[in-house]
């Protein structure tokens, strides 16, 4: 399995419909974690349950990092168990 790094930047716009409680529901609709590893320095594989797609998130105490995982051809790496 290969894996391609990114930097992951975050951008928050404030809409008038938009409100904090509602980005939070519906990043835990859209995503969920399948799969955790550690306690201080934690590695977790999240599913975008909207296509399916597995990235990998590492966290340590300040930094983290968040990455696509792909196969051999470069394609992004689909759940198996994902149903559309």
């Amino acid at each position: 399995m290969h894996v391609v790094t990114c930097h992951v930047v975050h951008v928050w716009k404030q809409g008038p419909n938009l409100y904090e409680k509602e980005r939070v529901i519906m990043a835990k609709e859209r995503f969920e974690e399948v799969y955790i590893q550690g306690k201080l320095n934690v590695t977790k594989i999240i599913r975008d349950n909207g296509t399916g797609v597995l990235y990998m998130l590492n966290q340590t105490r300040y930094n983290a990092g968040l990455t696509v995982l792909v196969d051999q051809e470069g394609n992004p790496l689909v759940d198996k168990e994902y149903k559309s």
